[in-house]
């Protein structure tokens, strides 16, 4: 998915093309990840036991998101997860609880089989990022090897000075500075101008009619992108969404 912004800059200005503004670039540097843990937070052994759950390309027999064991799922069970088991409907009595969102208010009693849950996670989505946590954690103390990164103490990250912390976290962003101009610009990443800037409306059109698309390689006319460009104008057009919000054009772009 992409992003553009119409934006009203000085005709003047000049900040490189498709190259975040420095106004959203925060110039003082912030934390790090731990190079001992990667940025897991683990110890050794347990990021061991992290790496091998989704398993690497070359090393996919170590593979286990969808192979855990049957304390695995009942941590998971524990945990309020794995709706899919125990918020649905067993019996008549329970079907007359169920909620318009389709699940029970309540669990429903079900202990799924880890053989259960690993055939549910190979044929659908699987485990989320808070599954994976709990299996890890579940696992890493079975084999009583759990534990968190002695240097970063679980976060992840180096730890700044306090100064340099409090400069990073301070710092706010700023837009560019306003002006007569038209420009079209990226928010895909952070922010960055996407067209030259031009006098009115009409030339950034024609512009954007030859060098801009609206979704995959489809363009639009020049007076389509006008109509973009209008106060309060919408444009659904097939998976794509264009939402205008005051004199700022946004539009996602599938």
């Amino acid at each position: 998915m992409g992003h553009r912004t119409l934006k009203r800059v000085p005709l003047n200005f000049n900040a490189p093309l498709n190259k975040v503004w420095k106004g959203y670039l925060n110039p003082f540097p912030g934390p790090r990840e731990c190079n001992h843990c990667k940025g897991s937070g683990y110890n050794n052994a347990t990021r061991k036991i992290a790496d091998d759950y989704y398993g690497h390309y070359s090393q996919r027999s170590r593979r286990w998101c969808d192979n855990i064991t049957q304390d695995e799922v009942q941590a998971l069970v524990d945990a309020g997860r794995l709706w899919d088991f125990t918020r649905v409907p067993l019996n008549e009595k329970q079907l007359k609880d169920v909620l318009p969102n389709g699940w029970l208010p309540y669990d429903n009693g079900k202990i799924p089989t880890a053989e259960e849950v690993n055939a549910w996670s190979v044929k659908g989505i699987g485990h989320d990022t808070f599954n994976k946590s709990i299996l890890i954690e579940t696992r890493a103390k079975r084999l009583h090897v759990f534990g968190y990164c002695p240097h970063c103490k679980g976060k992840g990250e180096t730890k700044l000075p306090r100064k340099m912390k409090k400069r990073y976290q301070n710092w706010r962003k700023h837009d560019p500075p306003q002006g007569e101009g038209f420009q079209l610009w990226s928010t895909t990443t952070g922010g960055s101008p996407f067209s030259p800037v031009f006098e009115n409306a009409e030339q950034l059109a024609v512009w954007c009619a030859d060098n801009a698309t609206i979704f995959a390689d489809y363009k639009l006319t020049a007076k389509e992108w006008l109509q973009v460009f209008a106060d309060e104008h919408v444009l659904d057009l097939e998976s794509s969404c264009i939402i205008v919000v005051k004199k700022e054009a946004e539009f996602c772009l599938n």
